[in-house]
């Protein structure tokens, strides 16, 4: 290894002791321990076996030394940020990005106008507008003002993997808001930059260009590929692509940068070695590798620089520097400099995903292409037709490449979205080459001639384009068919994992195959009495954090599950069923839904179903109403019965209900009730009754509904209550909270947000009243744990 490649253990010293100094507090009796310990490290380890080990004692501290000023971005205090409309203006970082209806704008150097001053946020803001306001002759670096509600980043923790807030804090954004009139926004100065000015619009012309001569499909995924704007394919297209395993063909990857700089080398090659007079004198090769780093960091520039491309950029640099000096290419080398200049631009990209994926599925690469060559090399040594013998190394370099590159992201792409896509290994084999080069070369060459002026060339690319997406989205759907990725359990990533991993030992014929065979057999018998066992664990409620909405998750001593509501977002900007209750369900070790309840029809109690229903098994459901007129809550229904879930509406359920000891009272809605009243008032209120330990679940009603519920006589004592309607100011009354004495009390919301809940009257009378309360806005998914006598509360943090 030190002789082989002396610079991958410094980077790796590098970066794990940067990571370090990020993500610890500034002290200078560490720095102190760290010096001493590197002292000795010298002094006591000077044989030439300890070298590795010295080297990444001393650069672990350097990288320690280096990273201890630096701090990662912080969410934005309680308070610090007015609940009502402001006026804010920043500038322009990177490129105007589009949805399918939605403009999307990244601001830095953001000042907000309150209370008659000026503040400035240390953090980015997004700003998310309707295509009604025209942004077309914004660009980079231009500065735009704004009046908008501002909602600060949290980081509040889902079981499963972190919260989207939590994400985009790591990417430094702080704050996002929402613009929806084209008067409450306004450009202040244009850009000082000629050449970002003239990128962006050179993207505006491609856009018009596609959307003119291709079909919605084909226009919106050559978007996605050239541009980075993978929000303008539709969700089912989407769903199609990531069931297929081919995701990431959908965003701007290191491929498609790979892409440019072998077909701008090879032209570039070709080209040069026509002319006598250069060939003769200089050689080909690095000139055209200079022609091709240039077209491929333009490229990443021009795609608004994600990390994947970025480091695709760096790696190449560090592959055709070796070419400058007359030195033999190393992908260790250039993969360790492409991690170690990204880390030291942003030292929490590691904490991203797409940085996570892009960099494991390269060394996967790196590490493993040799064996995949092996294999490949045995093939050919016993195939004698010549064309057959390349076709079948071709198939089998593909078919070990996307089988390395799943093995490596398994993990990482298991637990962000909680489903593996096993039919991607063989589907990438025919994917990757008919998206590059039926959509990404001819997209390229058409922006590039769109930025030369030379319009009139591109006729023969639309017909090229055309059919390599179409033939791309149909490839997809008939792969997706049938064929649609599961949750799974760590239990059968670790199986995969070890079947995939035996299988390339097995072939290379190396000793340890037989040893890990063992472990796949052990641990298959370990996941199929897992599986058949009836579980033990005591009762837990987990109250997600999904904003604006409720969603419980009820698990019953003996596995049985109960899900209570599934969250929503009205305005359709987020899908809370597929970002948070499903990767939520899967850390909870659910694969089965006994009883779906969905307390009343309101979009935030009941949207998130629609992508929970096609995930995970759901054994019958409770509804409060049926649905009379025709909308997304009739469209959930209709959904239930073409999965043939039974559904209980009102009259049909029970008011008293046992599932595994845990008594199910519903205590509201009863047949006396006024029909005039609210939806919210004729929300469904549970009453959970496990030993000596009662929940009451009380969806959203209101100051009626608890009127009514206190004069019906139930006994209302509990242990832990979910408070009305996400804490308004038209619920939790008093008589209420005196009823239900409750030891803990549970608020579902956004923090702050449009209506700033929960009501400071509310929080004033709980206080009041000496009642711990948690706000899932503030501090994530609450869980409560009980055997019937004792209880506890507990945050994923």
């Amino acid at each position: 290894m030190t002789a082989m490649h002396p610079f991958l253990y410094r980077v790796i010293g590098l970066v794990v002791g940067i990571q370090a100094g990020v993500h610890s507090s500034f002290n200078w009796v560490s720095v102190a321990l760290l010096f001493v310990f590197l002292v000795l490290m010298m002094v006591f380890f000077r044989t030439p076996r300890w070298a590795v080990l010295r080297a990444l004692c001393l650069w672990t501290t350097v990288g320690v030394l280096w990273g201890l000023p630096q701090s990662s971005l912080q969410p934005l205090e309680p308070g610090t940020l007015p609940h009502s409309s402001v006026r804010l203006e920043g500038r322009i970082k990177g490129p105007i990005r589009l949805t399918e209806d939605r403009v999307r704008v990244r601001l830095e150097n953001v000042t907000i106008h309150d209370s008659h001053r000026w503040r400035h946020l240390s953090g980015d803001v997004r700003l998310t507008m309707s295509t009604d306001v025209h942004t077309r002759h914004w660009s980079r670096g231009a500065t735009i003002g704004a009046h908008v509600r501002l909602q600060p980043m949290r980081d509040r923790p889902n079981p499963g993997k972190p919260a989207w807030e939590a994400l985009q804090l790591r990417r430094g954004i702080q704050a996002t808001g929402w613009v929806s009139k084209t008067v409450d926004v306004w450009e202040v100065t244009g850009t000082a930059f000629e050449d970002t000015a003239w990128v962006d619009s050179a993207r505006w012309r491609f856009r018009d260009w596609s959307s003119t001569h291709l079909g919605p499909r084909s226009a919106a995924l050559l978007q996605a590929v050239v541009l980075g704007d993978s929000g303008v394919l539709d969700s089912s297209t989407r769903a199609a692509w990531r069931d297929a395993g081919l995701a990431h063909l959908l965003a701007i990857s290191g491929l498609h940068v790979g892409v440019i700089a072998w077909v701008v080398f090879r032209l570039c090659g070709w080209a040069l070695s026509l002319i006598p007079f250069f060939s003769k004198r200089w050689p080909v090769g690095p000139a055209a590798g200079t022609v091709a780093l240039a077209a491929a960091w333009a490229y990443v520039w021009i795609a608004g620089a994600p990390i994947s491309a970025v480091r695709a950029g760096w790696m190449l640099t560090g592959l055709f520097g070796a070419a400058w000096f007359c030195r033999p290419a190393d992908s260790v080398s250039g993969l360790a400099l492409a991690l170690l200049l990204v880390v030291c631009h942003d030292s929490s990209a590691t904490m991203d995903p797409s940085f996570q994926l892009s960099f494991l599925a390269v060394s996967s690469l790196v590490l493993g292409m040799r064996s995949v060559d092996r294999i490949g090399n045995w093939v050919e040594e016993r195939i004698p037709w010549g064309l057959v013998r390349v076709f079948l190394r071709s198939i089998v370099r593909t078919i070990g490449a996307s089988l390395l590159c799943t093995a490596a992201t398994a993990p990482i792409v298991w637990w962000y979205f909680g489903e593996l896509s096993i039919h991607g290994i063989w589907a990438n084999t025919i994917a990757i080459p008919l998206v590059s080069v039926g959509v990404v070369i001819p997209g390229l060459c058409a922006f590039f001639m769109l930025c030369c002026g030379l319009t009139v060339l591109t006729g023969p690319l639309t017909s090229w384009v055309e059919f390599g997406a179409r033939s791309a989205h149909a490839f997809s759907q008939w792969v997706s068919h049938g064929l649609e990725a599961h949750l799974l359990s760590m239990v059968t990533v670790v199986v995969f994992l070890f079947v995939l991993l035996s299988i390339g030992l097995g072939l290379l014929r190396t000793r340890p195959h037989r040893i890990l065979w063992a472990c796949v057999l052990i641990l298959l018998g370990l996941f199929c009495w897992e599986d058949g066992k009836v579980a033990t664990e005591p009762l837990r409620m987990t109250f997600l954090a999904v904003g604006h909405g409720d969603a419980i998750v009820v698990q019953t001593p003996k596995g049985r599950t109960i899900l209570i509501d599934a969250g929503g977002d009205p305005t359709r900007r987020r899908r809370i069923g597929r970002d948070v209750v499903i990767p939520s369900l899967q850390s909870l070790g659910v694969d089965h839904i006994d009883l779906a309840v969905i307390t009343h029809p309101h979009p935030d109690h009941f949207l998130g179903f629609g992508d929970v229903l096609g995930q995970v098994r759901i054994g019958r459901v409770w509804i409060a109403h049926w649905p009379d007129k025709a909308g997304a809550y009739a469209e959930l229904i209709a959904q239930f019965r073409a999965a043939e879930v039974p559904i209980d509406g009102p009259g049909d359920w029970k008011h008293t209900g046992v599932i595994d000891g845990v008594r199910l009272n519903i205590l509201h809605p009863n047949s006396v009730e006024s029909a005039s009243w609210s939806l919210n008032n004729k929300s469904i209120v549970i009453q959970l009754v496990y030993g000596r330990f009662t929940a009451l679940l009380t969806g959203d009603i209101e100051g009626k509904a608890e009127r009514e519920l206190v004069r019906s006589g139930h006994d209302l004592r509990a242990t832990i209550l979910k408070v009305p309607h996400h804490g308004s100011k038209t619920s939790s009354s008093e008589s209420l909270l005196r009823a239900v004495d409750p030891m803990w009390a549970v608020v579902q919301c956004r923090e702050g947000g449009r209506f700033n809940f929960p009501h400071a009257q509310v929080s004033d009378r709980l206080r009041s009243m000496s009642i711990p309360t948690s706000v899932t806005g503030h501090d994530g998914a609450i869980q409560v744990s009980t055997d019937g006598m004792r209880w506890s509360v507990a945050r994923f943090r």
